[in-house]
C-alpha cells in the first residue's frame, strides 16, 4: 500500500483478509512492483493489457497478440520424488513415465502426448506430413469427404498404423472467433484428427492445418511466425496427425526426444 502511493498510484479497495488490493496505476509503476517479492501476482482489468516485452520491462495495448504464461498454485503438502528444482534437473511430483510433453514411439512413428484423460492419451506426430489442401468442399473435418485430409488421414494413413492400443477418439470442430467456447459446441469421433486451436503445443511448428474452423472455406493454421491465422481451405500446408492411444500399456525409456517411451 505504501509503495502504491508513493508512486502516486489510487487504491479503489483493500481486502487485508486475502492481501489483495486493487488499485489503478501507470505501466511504469506496475514494472517497479514487479521486482518487489512480496508481490504474487498482478491482474489487469478491461482497459488494457499489459505484457513483458523482450528487453523485460512492462507495457500495456488494448490489442494485439502475445505469448500466454499460465500460472498454477499446488497443494502446499505435495511430495517431491526427486529433482533439485534446477533447469536441467527440475522437481518432480509425479511417479508415471507417461506425461504431458513427452514423446513416445509409435507405429514405428515419433509422437509427442499433448494431453491425458481418464482412458487414454492423445498424441500428435513430432513431425509434419507434405503439403497437401485441406478439402475441396467444406471447412469442416468431415470423414465422409474424399477430397479432404479428414478422409485421407483415416483411411490410407490410419490403414498404416498399428491398431493394437489404437482407439476411437473425440475431436472438437466447433468454430472459433473469440471464444473458445464454441469449439466444443461440436466434436466428431475418429482414429486420426488434427490439433485444435485449444491444444498444448500447436507453436511446435508452423505452416500447417488445424481443424478448427473459421468463416466460410476458410480454416485456422499455424503459420511460419508461429501466430494463427486463418487460410483457404484450398491451400496446400503441412499435416500434424493426432490419435489417442490406449491409456493400459507399459513403457521403457524417458521420455526425450532422443530417448523417447517405447511401448513393451
Amino acid at each position: 500500500v505504501k509503495k502504491v502511493s508513493s508512486y502516486k498510484g489510487i487504491i479503489v479497495r483493500k481486502i487485508e483478509s486475502c492481501n489483495i488490493i486493487c488499485v489503478k496505476l501507470n505501466s511504469k509503476s506496475i514494472e517497479r512492483l514487479l521486482e518487489y517479492p512480496e508481490i504474487q501476482y498482478i491482474c489487469l482489468d478491461q482497459y488494457g493489457n499489459y505484457y513483458i516485452f523482450k528487453e523485460g520491462g512492462v507495457s500495456s495495448d488494448k490489442l494485439g497478440y502475445y505469448g500466454i504464461r499460465p500460472v498454477i498454485n499446488l497443494k502446499e503438502n505435495t511430495k517431491i520424488i526427486s529433482g533439485n528444482g534446477t533447469i536441467d534437473d527440475p522437481y518432480k511430483i509425479d511417479n508415471t513415465s507417461m506425461t504431458i510433453g513427452k514423446y513416445i514411439k509409435y507405429s514405428d512413428l515419433l509422437w509427442k502426448i499433448i494431453d491425458i484423460d481418464e482412458n487414454s492419451y492423445k498424441l500428435a506426430l513430432a513431425s509434419l506430413m507434405e503439403e497437401v489442401p485441406f478439402s475441396k468442399n467444406s471447412n469442416q473435418y468431415n470423414l465422409n469427404d474424399k477430397t479432404s485430409i479428414a478422409y485421407y488421414l483415416n483411411h490410407d494413413f490410419y490403414d498404416k498404423l498399428d491398431k493394437t492400443n489404437l482407439i476411437e477418439g473425440n475431436f472438437y470442430i466447433g468454430s472459433y472467433s473469440d471464444n473458445y467456447s464454441t469449439i466444443y459446441k461440436e466434436e466428431v469421433k475418429a482414429y486420426v484428427g488434427l490439433m485444435s486451436v485449444t491444444d498444448n503445443f500447436i507453436n511446435d511448428f508452423s505452416n500447417y492445418y488445424l481443424l478448427t474452423p473459421a468463416t466460410a472455406d476458410m480454416v485456422y493454421a499455424v503459420l511460419k511466425n508461429g501466430r494463427l491465422s486463418i487460410k483457404s481451405i484450398e491451400e496446400r500446408l503441412n499435416v500434424r496427425p493426432v490419435i489417442y492411444i490406449n491409456k493400459n500399456i507399459n513403457v521403457t525409456g524417458t521420455g526425450s526426444i532422443d530417448d523417447p517411451l517405447i511401448l513393451e
